[in-house]
């Protein structure tokens, strides 16, 4: 496997490109209002974007990359991250690699395969972290058969009065036969 990391554009190009384009097609007055109107229409209760960088196996565990963006106008405190239930396999660590590398605090719940955040993981908006999930690795005939699954991610929005929001997260490996050769 390559250790290079893929060069990421910063989110700032992408905001200038859009508004650029949108200037230029008259599609709105202002760059800007185009990206008014299209972060308006995002449910207050789901603002939380997910983008899985990578999937794989490394040192006898699953190890999992994924982007959380906090696309919404209220912070974001994720609380959990659980497995799914058909997937009997615990999460062992979940590290911030935004830029820091540090740990997120956890610990796993007593009465589930729950992990909570003892340090909640806040996400102002428009704010985006990369966190390396490490899982305990499947069994053979499990990766044989569904090389994939889903995490559970609990969260809580400042600027909205319900409780035990959710989303589920699935990831998967590239192809079965990298996995097992």
């Amino acid at each position: 496997m390559n250790d290079e990391e893929p060069r990421q554009l910063p989110t700032a190009f992408f905001v200038e490109a859009l508004t650029l384009a949108a200037t230029v097609l008259g599609g709105a007055k202002d760059g800007k209002e185009l990206l008014d109107s299209l972060g308006s229409r995002i449910d207050p209760a789901k603002p939380l974007r997910y983008a899985v960088q990578t999937c794989e196996l490394r040192d006898g565990h699953i190890l999992i990359r994924v982007q959380i963006r906090n696309s919404g106008e209220h912070g974001v405190h994720v609380q959990s991250l659980a497995t799914e239930e058909t997937l009997k396999t615990g999460i062992l660590e979940v590290r911030d690699v935004t830029g820091r590398d540090a740990e997120v605090g956890f610990k796993m719940s007593a009465d589930s395969d729950t992990t909570l955040l003892s340090d909640r993981l806040f996400l102002a908006p428009r704010v985006a972290r990369l966190l390396e999930i490490r899982l305990q690795a499947f069994d053979e005939r499990r990766l044989r058969s569904t090389p994939h699954g889903k995490l559970i991610v609990g969260y809580v929005v400042s600027g909205v009065a319900r409780s035990n929001l959710r989303d589920e997260l699935e990831f998967a490996f590239p192809t079965r036969t990298s996995l097992l050769s």
